[in-house]
This record gives C-alpha cells, structure tokens and sequence, in this order.
C-alpha cells in the first residue's frame, strides 16, 4: 500500500488554513559588504498556525514543558529557528524547541514549542 505524501500535505495544510490565523515568524539575514562589515537584517516570514496547550503525551516528544509553554502547529515557507521570535494569537513568543513532521522528505508541518 503506497501513501500520497502530497495528499496527506494537502489535508494538513486545509486543516491549518481552516483552524488557523496568521503567524509571523521574525528571521535575520546577514549581508556581507565589500569594506567587510556585516549587517544583521530582519525580516519577517508569514505562515498559519494553530495554537494549543501540551497534552501528557507531547511531554515525550519535547524534553522540558513549562507551565506557560504552548504548542504551535504551523506552516511555514521555512524552518524555524530555535530562539527565534513569533506572533501568534497577538502574543510575542520565542521558540524553545520544535519538530518537523516530515515523512518521505516532504515537509507536512512544523509543531513548536514556544514560551512567552
């Protein structure tokens, strides 16, 4: 039995757009420049996401839960960062840690563990 990786990538991705909002992921560039000075450049990446509390059994797949931690299950056009900043819900929160659900190479979604 074959599973379509882009079938399943299509359903989680209607899931998120449905139950979702808007999430803005804070990411930096760094450019080079011909004197060799470097600048650090922020940009902003936007994805979906669904935010949520952690169950007993998300305390195996991340190593230290706290009380104020939330789960984000989101999409994003990029992997996220560990220490990096991020909107959702009209709250600023940092990664702590994060999985990519990735079967067979094909990134279906990103579950993050952030901290306000």
């Amino acid at each position: 039995m074959a599973i379509n990786y882009t079938r399943l990538k299509n359903v989680a991705d209607r899931l998120i757009t449905d139950n979702g909002q808007m999430v803005q992921l804070v990411a930096y560039d760094y450019v080079d420049h011909d004197d060799g000075s470097v600048d650090k450049v922020m940009r902003f990446v936007s994805g979906m996401g669904v935010v949520s509390n952690f169950n007993e059994r998300d305390s195996k797949m991340f190593a230290e839960i706290k009380e104020n931690d939330a789960k984000l299950i989101c999409k994003l056009p990029e992997r996220p960062e560990r220490g990096q900043n991020i909107t959702a819900n009209g709250i600023t929160w940092r990664v702590v840690d994060f999985k990519d659900i990735n079967p067979a190479m094909l990134s279906l979604c990103y579950i993050l563990q952030i901290r306000a």
